[in-house]
């Protein structure tokens, strides 16, 4: 569902659902918490906290150690279930994202967008500690496999996405755009300098993005190896993917 239908079908919410789903939100972002902390990130009462979270315990979507609620192992099926779902229209992603975090010796990964966000779809890694997950979330404009995706997205869907930022920002970004959607690649330095990546976009038949490839390691890569060796991988592995999701979709 596109954030549009989202927002015209807000007064339809039924308040409860959207509250557990909230609770479930925190309770992965924070990797757990009591009843007084969900009460004070939410703006909730902690009767209604804690009546959401009987519920939840009781259908084992949370689990409780102590005084303080995480997930439960319930949504690991559930999970693996969405995941499973999504990557049959990409084909055998596996094997080429993992053949391109080895060539590359960085984490690879593929992700595809939702709504503003990008949620990483699979994720492999030439070392023990992968940049990116499986399930990550990210906002589409804060890495170059989000601005990849953004850059071919329609015009009011990518005005959106940018609607939060000022004038001077959002110039930069569409001058990137325009480069990105000439030469199907983008570079960046992620936040304090610490991470280099580089992405490509995974086009539909109508050119339209239905996902990114992208591999990111720490800042010692060296810009001629990203921007020859590294780039000509996940270029080479986009294409891959994208005839993959096409025999997929046949």
């Amino acid at each position: 569902m596109s954030n549009d239908s989202i927002q015209q079908g807000e007064s339809a919410w039924v308040q409860s659902t959207k509250t557990a789903f909230d609770i479930v939100d925190v309770l992965r972002e924070r990797d757990g918490a009591g009843v007084t902390e969900l009460a004070r990130a939410l703006d909730l009462s902690k009767s209604a906290v804690h009546k959401h979270l009987q519920t939840l315990l009781m259908l084992g979507y949370v689990a409780k150690d102590g005084t303080e609620y995480r997930l439960g192992i319930r949504f690991l099926s559930l999970g693996a279930y969405t995941m499973q779902q999504q990557l049959v229209a990409f084909g055998d992603v596996r094997t080429g994202i993992d053949t391109l975090a080895q060539n590359a010796r960085m984490t690879a990964f593929l992700a595809v967008p939702d709504g503003d966000d990008g949620v990483v779809l699979y994720a492999s890694s030439a070392s023990g500690t992968p940049r990116f997950r499986q399930g990550d979330r990210f906002f589409l404009p804060t890495t170059a496999a989000g601005r990849t995706i953004l850059a071919h997205l329609p015009d009011d869907r990518r005005d959106a996405a940018l609607s939060g930022f000022d004038d001077d920002r959002r110039a930069d970004l569409e001058s990137e755009f325009r480069h990105v959607r000439d030469r199907r690649i983008v570079f960046d330095r992620g936040a304090g300098n610490e991470w280099r990546s580089v992405a490509a976009p995974v086009l539909d038949e109508d050119e339209r993005p239905i996902g990114a490839v992208a591999a990111s390691g720490p800042d010692d890569i060296v810009d001629k190896r990203l921007s020859e060796d590294v780039a000509g991988l996940v270029l080479s592995t986009a294409k891959s993917v994208r005839g993959d999701a096409a025999s997929s979709a046949d």
